[in-house]
Protein backbone atom coordinates (compact mmCIF):
# COMPACT_ATOMS: atom_id res chain seq x y z
CA UNK A 1 0.00 0.00 0.00
CA UNK A 2 1.10 3.49 -1.22
CA UNK A 3 1.31 6.11 1.69
CA UNK A 4 0.07 9.29 1.51
CA UNK A 5 2.26 12.42 1.09
CA UNK A 6 1.91 13.61 4.80
CA UNK A 7 3.06 10.14 6.60
CA UNK A 8 5.95 10.32 3.63
CA UNK A 9 7.15 13.93 4.59
CA UNK A 10 6.86 12.96 7.99
CA UNK A 11 9.29 10.19 7.31
CA UNK A 12 11.89 12.61 5.77
CA UNK A 13 11.58 15.07 8.33
CA UNK A 14 12.30 12.22 10.34
CA UNK A 15 15.75 11.16 7.93
CA UNK A 16 16.86 15.26 7.63
CA UNK A 17 16.52 15.24 11.72
CA UNK A 18 18.72 12.68 12.41
CA UNK A 19 20.97 13.40 9.87
CA UNK A 20 21.27 17.07 10.81
CA UNK A 21 21.33 15.71 14.47
CA UNK A 22 24.38 13.30 13.75
CA UNK A 23 26.61 15.98 11.86
CA UNK A 24 26.08 18.31 15.00
CA UNK A 25 27.47 15.59 17.01
CA UNK A 26 30.36 14.60 15.09
CA UNK A 27 31.28 18.62 15.11
CA UNK A 28 31.05 18.71 18.79
CA UNK A 29 32.95 15.69 19.55
CA UNK A 30 35.94 17.74 18.13
CA UNK A 31 35.85 20.80 20.46
CA UNK A 32 35.24 17.90 23.42
CA UNK A 33 38.06 15.82 23.12
CA UNK A 34 40.55 18.41 21.45
CA UNK A 35 43.15 18.35 24.71
CA UNK A 36 42.93 14.38 23.62
CA UNK A 37 43.46 15.13 19.73
CA UNK A 38 46.39 17.44 20.37
CA UNK A 39 48.19 15.03 22.38
CA UNK A 40 47.85 11.99 20.23
CA UNK A 41 47.89 14.50 16.52
CA UNK A 42 50.43 17.20 17.51
CA UNK A 43 53.73 17.30 18.56
CA UNK A 44 53.29 16.30 22.67
CA UNK A 45 56.41 18.02 23.45
CA UNK A 46 54.93 21.22 23.75
CA UNK A 47 51.52 20.91 24.86
CA UNK A 48 50.28 24.38 25.16
CA UNK A 49 51.05 24.70 21.59
CA UNK A 50 49.56 21.22 20.68
CA UNK A 51 46.60 22.58 21.83
CA UNK A 52 46.42 25.72 20.47
CA UNK A 53 47.35 24.09 16.83
CA UNK A 54 44.46 21.67 18.07
CA UNK A 55 41.83 24.60 18.56
CA UNK A 56 43.16 26.44 15.50
CA UNK A 57 42.41 23.69 12.94
CA UNK A 58 38.51 23.86 14.58
CA UNK A 59 38.45 27.10 13.25
CA UNK A 60 39.86 26.41 9.95
CA UNK A 61 36.44 23.84 10.05
CA UNK A 62 34.23 26.99 10.45
CA UNK A 63 36.16 29.49 8.04
CA UNK A 64 34.91 26.39 5.58
CA UNK A 65 31.44 26.19 6.78
CA UNK A 66 30.12 29.41 4.50
CA UNK A 67 32.36 28.08 1.31
CA UNK A 68 30.17 24.48 2.16
CA UNK A 69 26.69 26.57 2.51
CA UNK A 70 27.37 28.53 -1.36
CA UNK A 71 28.79 25.45 -3.01
CA UNK A 72 25.98 22.91 -1.96
CA UNK A 73 23.31 25.23 -1.79
CA UNK A 74 23.90 26.12 -5.35
CA UNK A 75 24.07 22.29 -5.94
CA UNK A 76 20.81 22.00 -3.81
CA UNK A 77 18.78 24.23 -6.53
CA UNK A 78 20.29 22.93 -9.58
CA UNK A 79 19.72 19.15 -8.63
CA UNK A 80 17.85 18.98 -5.48
CA UNK A 81 17.88 18.76 -1.95
CA UNK A 82 17.93 15.19 -0.68
CA UNK A 83 20.67 14.23 -3.20
CA UNK A 84 23.15 17.07 -1.07
CA UNK A 85 21.79 16.44 2.36
CA UNK A 86 22.84 12.90 2.16
CA UNK A 87 26.00 13.46 0.61
CA UNK A 88 26.91 16.15 3.25
CA UNK A 89 25.92 13.83 6.04
CA UNK A 90 28.37 11.33 4.12
CA UNK A 91 31.13 13.64 4.16
CA UNK A 92 30.70 14.70 8.03
CA UNK A 93 30.87 10.65 8.34
CA UNK A 94 33.98 10.56 6.64
CA UNK A 95 35.38 12.93 8.30
CA UNK A 96 35.03 11.88 11.41
CA UNK A 97 36.30 8.23 10.61
CA UNK A 98 39.26 9.69 9.15
CA UNK A 99 40.31 11.27 12.89
CA UNK A 100 39.52 8.40 14.29
CA UNK A 101 41.66 6.04 11.94
CA UNK A 102 44.38 9.07 11.91
CA UNK A 103 47.84 7.39 13.40
CA UNK A 104 49.52 9.41 15.88
CA UNK A 105 52.15 12.09 15.91
CA UNK A 106 54.63 9.46 17.37
CA UNK A 107 53.82 6.81 14.84
CA UNK A 108 54.13 9.81 11.85
CA UNK A 109 55.10 12.43 12.89
CA UNK A 110 53.53 16.14 11.02
CA UNK A 111 51.53 14.06 8.84
CA UNK A 112 49.17 13.17 11.24
CA UNK A 113 48.58 16.76 11.69
CA UNK A 114 47.80 17.17 7.87
CA UNK A 115 45.31 14.46 8.33
CA UNK A 116 43.39 16.39 10.60
CA UNK A 117 43.21 19.62 9.10
CA UNK A 118 41.97 18.01 5.68
CA UNK A 119 39.22 15.81 7.66
CA UNK A 120 38.37 18.93 9.64
CA UNK A 121 38.20 20.82 6.18
CA UNK A 122 36.15 18.22 4.98
CA UNK A 123 33.67 18.80 7.96
CA UNK A 124 33.42 22.42 7.88
CA UNK A 125 32.17 21.98 3.94
CA UNK A 126 29.69 19.41 4.63
CA UNK A 127 28.35 21.25 7.78
CA UNK A 128 27.95 24.19 6.40
CA UNK A 129 26.16 22.81 3.01
CA UNK A 130 24.23 20.52 5.53
CA UNK A 131 22.57 23.66 7.18
CA UNK A 132 22.03 25.69 4.19
CA UNK A 133 19.82 23.11 2.54
CA UNK A 134 18.21 20.87 5.28
CA UNK A 135 16.62 24.08 7.07
CA UNK A 136 15.26 25.11 3.54
CA UNK A 137 14.66 21.80 3.09
CA UNK A 138 12.10 21.50 5.88
CA UNK A 139 10.67 24.68 5.71
CA UNK A 140 9.53 23.38 2.39
CA UNK A 141 8.22 20.52 2.56
CA UNK A 142 6.60 21.34 5.80
CA UNK A 143 2.76 21.38 5.98
CA UNK A 144 1.38 25.05 5.79
CA UNK A 145 -0.55 24.89 9.25
CA UNK A 146 2.81 23.09 10.59
CA UNK A 147 5.10 25.30 9.32
CA UNK A 148 6.53 26.80 12.56
CA UNK A 149 6.75 23.53 14.34
CA UNK A 150 8.41 21.25 11.63
CA UNK A 151 11.08 24.03 11.47
CA UNK A 152 11.73 24.01 14.95
CA UNK A 153 12.45 20.46 14.58
CA UNK A 154 16.23 21.67 13.05
CA UNK A 155 16.95 23.68 16.11
CA UNK A 156 16.18 20.50 18.32
CA UNK A 157 18.33 18.18 16.33
CA UNK A 158 20.95 20.74 17.09
CA UNK A 159 20.84 20.62 20.37
CA UNK A 160 20.49 16.98 20.49
CA UNK A 161 23.78 16.27 18.65
CA UNK A 162 25.66 18.74 20.66
CA UNK A 163 24.21 16.94 23.75
CA UNK A 164 24.91 13.38 23.11
CA UNK A 165 28.37 14.73 21.91
CA UNK A 166 28.96 16.07 25.63
CA UNK A 167 27.31 13.26 27.17
CA UNK A 168 29.72 11.14 25.35
CA UNK A 169 32.78 13.15 26.37
CA UNK A 170 31.24 13.11 30.54
CA UNK A 171 30.56 9.27 30.54
CA UNK A 172 34.15 8.07 28.60
CA UNK A 173 35.83 10.61 30.68
CA UNK A 174 34.20 9.05 34.03
CA UNK A 175 34.30 5.77 32.88
CA UNK A 176 37.62 5.77 31.70
CA UNK A 177 41.50 6.21 33.13
CA UNK A 178 43.68 9.27 31.97
CA UNK A 179 46.23 6.81 30.58
CA UNK A 180 43.18 4.88 28.45
CA UNK A 181 41.38 7.97 27.41
CA UNK A 182 44.78 9.39 25.83
CA UNK A 183 45.62 5.59 24.40
CA UNK A 184 41.90 4.45 22.88
CA UNK A 185 39.20 6.36 24.67
CA UNK A 186 39.50 9.77 22.50
CA UNK A 187 38.91 7.18 19.48
CA UNK A 188 35.64 5.53 20.41
CA UNK A 189 34.08 8.77 20.02
CA UNK A 190 35.22 9.80 16.27
CA UNK A 191 34.37 6.40 15.63
CA UNK A 192 30.93 6.20 17.37
CA UNK A 193 29.50 7.17 13.94
CA UNK A 194 30.59 5.88 10.79
CA UNK A 195 28.38 5.45 8.08
CA UNK A 196 25.40 3.17 10.12
CA UNK A 197 23.14 6.11 10.95
CA UNK A 198 23.93 8.01 7.28
CA UNK A 199 23.14 5.01 5.48
CA UNK A 200 19.71 4.66 7.74
CA UNK A 201 18.97 8.42 6.79
CA UNK A 202 19.74 7.51 3.21
CA UNK A 203 17.63 4.15 3.47
CA UNK A 204 14.71 6.60 4.79
CA UNK A 205 15.24 9.06 1.70
CA UNK A 206 14.61 6.20 -0.22
CA UNK A 207 12.20 4.05 0.97
CA UNK A 208 9.05 4.70 -1.19
CA UNK A 209 10.81 2.90 -4.00
CA UNK A 210 9.70 -0.62 -2.71
CA UNK A 211 6.01 1.20 -1.86
CA UNK A 212 4.91 2.35 -5.41
CA UNK A 213 6.82 5.50 -5.92
CA UNK A 214 9.34 5.52 -8.50
CA UNK A 215 12.41 8.33 -7.46
CA UNK A 216 12.18 11.93 -6.19
CA UNK A 217 8.48 12.82 -6.68
CA UNK A 218 7.44 12.25 -3.37
CA UNK A 219 10.64 12.99 -1.73
CA UNK A 220 12.09 16.34 -3.06
CA UNK A 221 10.29 19.60 -2.04
CA UNK A 222 7.52 21.36 -4.63
CA UNK A 223 9.21 24.35 -4.84
CA UNK A 224 12.75 22.98 -5.92
CA UNK A 225 10.66 20.41 -8.49
CA UNK A 226 8.85 23.41 -9.95
CA UNK A 227 12.16 25.78 -10.07
CA UNK A 228 14.07 23.00 -11.88
CA UNK A 229 11.32 22.44 -14.46
CA UNK A 230 11.04 26.11 -15.29
CA UNK A 231 14.78 26.32 -15.48
CA UNK A 232 14.92 23.17 -18.00
CA UNK A 233 11.92 24.60 -19.95
CA UNK A 234 14.04 27.54 -20.29
CA UNK A 235 17.17 25.40 -21.61
CA UNK A 236 15.05 22.79 -23.58
CA UNK A 237 15.81 20.18 -21.10
CA UNK A 238 13.80 17.01 -19.66
CA UNK A 239 12.69 17.44 -16.25
CA UNK A 240 12.01 14.16 -15.62
CA UNK A 241 15.51 12.71 -16.57
CA UNK A 242 16.60 15.07 -14.20
CA UNK A 243 14.42 14.42 -11.15
CA UNK A 244 12.76 11.35 -12.11
CA UNK A 245 8.76 11.26 -12.52
CA UNK A 246 6.51 13.88 -10.01
CA UNK A 247 2.83 14.16 -10.34
CA UNK A 248 2.51 17.63 -10.25
CA UNK A 249 4.49 21.08 -8.89
CA UNK A 250 1.21 22.05 -7.56
CA UNK A 251 1.97 22.43 -4.01
CA UNK A 252 -0.69 20.29 -1.94
CA UNK A 253 -1.19 22.90 1.46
Amino acid sequence: MVPDRHSVLKRCLRASSIGNAIEWFDWTVYAIFAPYLAKNLFNPSDETSALLSTLAVFAVGFIARPVGGLVFGRLADRSGRRHVMILTVSMMALGSLSIGLSPSYAQVGILSSIVLLLARLLQGLAHGGDSATSYVYISEISPRESRGLWSSTIFVSVTSGSLLATLLGVGLTKSLQTSEMLSWGWLLANRADPFGVTAFAHVDFNHLAGLGYTGDDINESWEVIALIQYRDQAHGETTQERLGSYRSTDRPD
